[in-house]
């Protein structure tokens, strides 16, 4: 895996009123052209560690450090009312690649390219307020994608999209991964875990697992009991109905020594 572009050493993240961290002393990084997926229940602190490594709170003690900076890492929200400027789909689109210092000659192709990648191709005359919630999260990726980003942070930002639209962007991001961009991919949604290269997952705002998606669901063996410890529900979350299959047919030797993370892969393994 490459380089480092973010680095977090002991960092911590305090609110007021309240008595404990939101965030408490992680350490770890964010490699080049890496997909790091960011699990957790709600209010893990997962929201605030994504404004964090895309430099957008300065609340925090401890030490970040970044290679990648300004226009190249971009963070789509969960809620896209909170980052959409432009009356219309053309404007916002516009508005951000401006901000970003895109030459105006490139903005039309980018704005194409990225309109259609994202699903919102022949709208750009729409008024932004006439979109629904999955489109109006559609063009907040459009915006994230047509600067072109090292790293893109999305945070729950398939939460409002239908399970083909979901499909389609996870698919997307997967391939611009494989260009060279990094992905930190924020989610409640664990089926969408089978994309990432490593898991971070946060409890009480610790990073309580690190590692790969295989370990995080099917743990690794204990040398006292000769069981599996899953790190997954350890962190009070349930993993996806494949891997939840896969334990079953394991416990009863009828999967070898596979570990499935998708419907897709679990045909793939029972066949085998």
């Amino acid at each position: 895996m490459g380089n480092s572009l973010i680095e977090l050493r002991e960092v911590s993240v305090c609110l007021p009123g309240r008595e404990e961290p939101v965030l408490h002393r992680i350490t770890g990084a964010v490699r080049e052209g890496e997909w790091l997926t960011i699990a957790g229940r709600n209010g893990s602190g997962k929201s605030v560690l994504g404004r964090l490594l895309a430099g957008l709170d300065g609340r925090y003690s401890g030490e970040i450090g970044r290679s990648a900076k300004g226009a190249s890492i971009r963070l789509v929200m969960q809620n896209p009312e909170a980052q959409l400027i432009g009356e219309t789909v053309e404007e916002d689109m516009r508005f951000g690649m401006e901000c970003a210092g895109i030459p105006p000659e490139e903005m039309e192709l980018r704005m194409r390219e990225a309109l259609t990648a994202a699903g919102l191709d022949g709208l750009e005359t729409c008024p932004v307020k006439g979109l629904s919630g999955g489109q109006k999260q559609q063009l907040a990726i459009a915006g994230a994608l047509a600067v072109r980003p090292a790293v893109l942070i999305a945070d729950e930002a398939t939460s409002m999209l239908d399970p083909e639209a979901r499909h389609r962007l996870l698919a997307l991001l997967k391939a611009l991964q494989s260009r060279g961009m990094t992905v930190v991919h924020i989610t409640q949604l664990l089926e969408e875990a089978a994309y990432a290269g490593r898991i971070w997952a946060l409890d009480g705002g610790s990073v309580v697992f690190s590692g790969s998606p295989e370990d995080f669901f099917y743990g690794s063996v204990c040398s006292e009991s000769g069981e599996r410890r899953s790190p997954c529900r350890a962190a009070g979350l349930q993993p996806p109905l494949a891997v939840a299959v896969a334990e079953q047919l394991k416990s009863r030797n009828l999967l070898a020594d596979r570990f499935p993370l998708s419907p897709e892969a679990l045909e793939k393994a029972v066949w085998a």
